[in-house]
């Protein structure tokens, strides 16, 4: 990449940055299907994860580990159920920067 368009490219990752950063920190409401997944996290352990959700609901495994511990460990609030979400949206940001600079560098 040339030096302006790499400026340019960190710009907008850092603005994506902010954005998500600034939406977290807004604590908006849970929508209907976050709130439905949340619902197990209050009386299910690790090993019900691993048996099929209620009401529908699908959700990597991994993922789901992750949400209770976090819950556990910080409460069960929107801001703790929205934290591993905020950390892969902002590590995606930097991951797609990279890739986009391999494949725009010929």
């Amino acid at each position: 990449m040339e030096p302006r368009s790499a400026q340019l490219a960190w710009a907008f990752v850092w603005l994506g940055v902010a954005l998500r950063v600034v939406s977290y920190l807004l604590c908006k409401p849970l929508w209907v299907d976050e709130c439905l997944l949340a619902e197990h996290f209050i009386t299910w352990s690790y090993w019900q994860l691993t048996d099929p959700l209620v009401n529908g609901q699908v959700a990597p495994i991994g993922f789901l580990w992750i949400e209770l511990t976090a819950v556990k460990w910080l409460g069960y609030s929107e801001w703790s159920l929205r934290l591993f979400p905020l950390l892969c949206g902002v590590g995606s940001l930097f991951l797609f920067r990279r890739l986009a600079a391999r494949l725009l560098s010929g």
